[in-house]
């Protein structure tokens, strides 16, 4: 760790971190141009620097943060510093970095001002004519966003991408989750180099964003008005799934093994002894700013995992081939574990999450006797509270004649448990 930086105390600096909006003149505001002006040093980007000709300040070309610190403290307290910023200071900008870095170098003699700017959100949908208060914001730019799993829930979605290659990939992933009929009614918009010369901002078909070729920046909004249709309580019925005789988690049991998981949108959940993978599905959809890592050791299991992945589009569902606890033992540290079958290691298994997640959230089925009394025997040997046992049985009407008899599904128990370890 860099030391912090000695200082007297009467020295004082004014540091302003300056979003200058989306590029153009236009979308600068006047408060960031005056400041702009009167700056006496900015630093930023050298394409950032090259957009404020108007000034007459010393431009220095550093962006990093403990640069800026630095040259700061070589230069007179009487002057106006600036850090500017494309884009808005709140918006995926480094003026949080900056920020956050100069209050941990404990810097009492600079003080910060934020001046913020014009986004690409905000500047884009006043193009495209829509209201973005509600928008989901998602970033494809260097990460992960689990894009389908979005989408399906909120009605408008915002992506940043970091070019026509993320554009296209985007698209190809929203095509063939419509083709699943996991989305439908959906409306796309790219934006293109906003607020340059050659900007576009414009609705599209898949057809329209496959022909694209200039590279340059861009943008994607997606309108999905099927998202007021998406189910946000687990039961997916039984018959949605692909099936074979790869065990299943019926939709009763399964719903209520989910509930007892206490999911959040962004767990880390394992799934040992997926199966058909019906509860890693159903947990992907509660999760979709989390992932599930389906394990599963079956190559039969692992081809219908496979398959009904792709015709659900869980987009955030991981599969993990292998049998536990080895093939675990690289996954991220879990928050819940559903353990629907561990062939025989299911100490390990538990073991392994503690010592990742002293704090994981486990839940188990179990029909046997044997598996009964081992998983009950682990959860009161190892650091578990809450330790929570109830037994379900289920039966289904099945019409006989002009009558109804009801048929008796096998006794499950589901076991579940939170850690209480403080190690780790």
């Amino acid at each position: 760790m860099t030391e912090k930086i000695n200082t007297q105390s009467d020295i004082k600096r004014k540091l302003y971190l300056v979003g200058i909006g989306t590029g153009s003149d236009a979308s600068m505001t006047q408060g960031c141009r005056d400041i702009l002006t009167k700056a006496h040093v900015i630093y930023g980007a050298s394409r950032i620097l090259e957009a404020i000709d108007f000034s007459d300040a010393m431009k220095v070309p550093y962006y990093q943060s403990d640069k800026i610190l630095e040259h700061m403290m070589t230069m007179e307290e009487d002057k106006i510093f600036v850090a500017a910023f494309s884009g808005d200071t709140g918006f995926f900008s480094g003026a949080a970095t900056m920020k956050r870095y100069l209050e941990e170098k404990g810097n009492q003699d600079i003080s910060i001002e934020i001046l913020p700017g014009i986004s690409s959100l905000s500047y884009f949908a006043s193009k495209i004519g829509r209201p973005y208060q509600n928008v989901k914001i998602l970033s494809r730019h260097g990460r992960s966003c689990h894009l389908i799993s979005q989408v399906r829930r909120y009605e408008d979605c915002f992506i940043i991408l970091s070019g026509c290659d993320d554009l296209k990939v985007s698209c190809q992933e929203l095509q063939e989750a419509v083709l699943q009929n996991e989305l439908h009614d959906i409306t796309i918009y790219y934006g293109y180099q906003l607020s340059y010369p050659e900007e576009e901002a414009k609705e599209a078909s898949f057809e329209d964003i496959e022909a694209l070729e200039k590279d340059g920046l861009y943008v994607l909004w997606i309108h999905h008005e099927g998202a007021r249709e998406h189910m946000v309580t687990p039961g997916i019925p039984d018959e949605a799934f692909l099936r074979d005789k790869v065990p299943m988690t019926k939709e009763e049991i399964r719903m209520v093994s989910l509930c007892k998981m206490r999911l959040t949108s962004r767990s880390v959940v394992w799934d040992v002894g997926a199966g058909s993978g019906s509860v890693s599905i159903e947990a992907a959809a509660m999760c979709p700013e989390g992932e599930v890592y389906a394990v599963e050791m079956k190559e039969t299991a692992i081809a219908l995992l496979k398959a009904n992945k792709a015709h659900f589009a869980a987009d955030n569902m991981y599969i993990v081939e292998g049998a536990a606890p080895e093939s675990l033992k690289d996954l991220p540290a879990p928050t819940h574990v559903f353990v629907g079958g561990s062939s025989g290691e299911m100490e390990a298994v538990l073991r392994l999450a503690l010592e990742k997640n002293p704090k994981v959230r486990i839940v188990i089925n179990a029909i046997t006797v044997e598996t009964i009394a081992e998983a009950t025997r682990l959860l009161e040997e190892l650091p578990f509270t809450g330790i929570d046992i109830i037994q379900m049985q289920v039966s289904h009407a099945e019409k006989l004649g002009r009558y109804h008899l009801m048929k008796a599904l096998n006794p499950i128990y589901i076991l579940s448990a939170t850690g209480c370890s403080d190690e780790g």
